[in-house]
């Protein structure tokens, strides 16, 4: 199949020109069947599956990272040919769909990978930890998803004449650590969130910009209303901004935007002030996600290490890390301790522990929770799968591997980075045996030496007292 080359598409947006993206940083195509990857670790887990980082075994860009979506189960026939199909579109605001990939039994969804976090993630970490976003970052964050969005339509319907399909997905848009905003899976979004990719198109494009204002109100709100999401107060935004989001979710007597370019004008028409720069965006990415970022810098910096070891070596050392490490990511995204009752209200019953998990059990990978999405609500509103985080604050979605593992109550004076904390009871047990281990190995042989002493002198002895009685007799 013939690549698709770049259009540009669309009347432009009042904001600088995206620098062009260089033909030698793109990854070489590689074709489906030849894909081979190492899973390294799970980053993410929402309504759409796990993402995984994963690494390139095979071709000429082997070594480099790749983003695996987990499905869950076998790829379908629709799927795959989405997939195919998404391999031959290329776009400077698209990150590149390289195919399916099969390791160990599972299926995965491979793209290129860019350090970075999704909107699903700055959303998560907004709302769980209630610090909005800085109103001009979170509104150049959704105009770049949407003018990304509308191209890549356009670009479907130019070259291969398909009816517009569903491109905003929080958990497919990532926002890289320089600034800027891309798009990824595209095609193969809509069939992962269980909705079909045919349909009205004047549906899907509605159904896009109603979620793209949804999440813009999640970030600069830091969530949404449990009950009513639409219906969330704006009260402390811009008065601009506060009358584009009315409008775009339909409050009192306004109709939402129901096309791109009706969304894409009305923000581009705000204040310069609520319009940042790459830079502005990188910096709020820091403050917000920087522990996040660094943890899953460390990671790979552990598995490089380990990589370069012997069979078994530094086993103990990589699990603990690892565990530490998600202590600290799961604290920068957890929600924020509940404040503690007024000394007159009554005291409140304390829940008793659960039993501690048997030996054998403590090492064992519990199965990663699936958000099961179902009913036809939810097919309708993919962006309405993330309200269940809303309001719930014993489950905060946090969809990290081994969220078991987690501490259970973060408290706000913790340290944003907690890799040097102590070891966990389960360490601190092993490194007493070992101790305890070392002391009786000790005593033992001491113990030889002295009855190894004892039988030298009995022996010198007896040789002496022979020596005396054999003399007496040969006199």
């Amino acid at each position: 199949m013939k690549a698709l080359t770049a259009l540009t598409l669309g009347k432009p947006v009042p904001r600088a020109a995206l620098p062009e993206v260089p033909t030698e940083s793109r990854m070489t195509p590689i074709p489906a069947s030849a894909l081979q990857t190492d899973v390294l670790f799970e980053m993410f887990n929402g309504a759409l599956g796990s993402m995984h980082l994963g690494r390139l075994l095979k071709g000429h860009d082997a070594g480099r990272l790749v983003a695996l979506r987990k499905l869950r189960g076998r790829a379908s026939a629709e799927l795959a040919a989405a997939a195919d199909l998404a391999r031959s579109v290329a776009h400077p605001n698209l990150i590149k769909l390289l195919g399916l990939v099969q390791e160990s039994n599972s299926t995965y969804v491979a793209s290129e990978y860019l350090s970075g976090v999704t909107l699903f993630e700055l959303g998560r970490a907004a709302s769980n930890r209630q610090m909005p976003v800085q109103p001009n970052v979170a509104v150049r964050i959704v105009l770049d998803a949407l003018t990304a969005a509308r191209a890549a339509q356009e670009l479907l319907q130019v070259t291969l004449h398909a009816q517009p399909v569903r491109c905003i997905f929080p958990e497919c848009i990532w926002i890289a650590e320089f600034g800027e905003t891309f798009l990824a899976e595209l095609l193969v979004a809509p069939l992962l969130g269980r909705a079909s990719a045919a349909g009205e198109p004047e549906a899907a494009v509605t159904a896009d910009v109603r979620s793209a204002a949804l999440e813009l109100t999640r970030l600069v709100c830091a969530g949404l209303s449990a009950d009513a999401p639409l219906e969330t107060d704006l009260s402390g935004l811009p008065e601009e901004l506060q009358d584009v989001l009315a409008r775009a979710l339909g409050h009192g007597s306004f109709v939402g935007y129901q096309s791109f370019d009706d969304f894409i004008d009305a923000l581009a028409s705000l204040d310069e002030s609520l319009y940042a720069t790459e830079a502005e965006v990188a910096n709020e990415l820091r403050r917000l996600m920087g522990t996040v970022l660094g943890v899953r810098q460390q990671k790979l910096d552990m598995l490089e290490r380990g990589s370069g070891l012997e069979g078994g070596q530094d086993q103990a050392d990589e699990t603990k890390f690892f565990r530490l490490a998600l202590k600290a990511e799961q604290r920068a995204t957890a929600r924020p301790p509940a404040e503690a009752p007024p000394a007159s209200a009554p005291a409140v019953p304390v829940a008793a522990a659960p039993a501690p998990a048997p030996a054998s059990l403590k090492n064992a990978d519990p199965e990663p929770e699936v958000f099961d999405a179902t009913s036809a609500e939810q097919l309708e509103e993919p962006t309405l799968l993330y309200l269940r985080e809303e309001g719930d604050a014993q489950h905060d979605w946090q969809g990290e591997a081994h969220a078991s593992r987690a501490p259970s109550a973060p408290t706000a004076s913790a340290p944003a980075s907690a890799l040097d904390e102590e070891p966990e009871p389960e360490f601190r047990s092993r490194g007493k045996g070992r101790v305890a281990l070392v002391v009786v190995a000790a005593i033992a042989t001491l113990l030889a030496l002295r009855i190894g002493w004892v039988m030298h002198q009995e022996h010198a002895s007896f040789g002496q007292a022979w020596q005396v009685q054999v003399r007496s007799l040969t006199r």
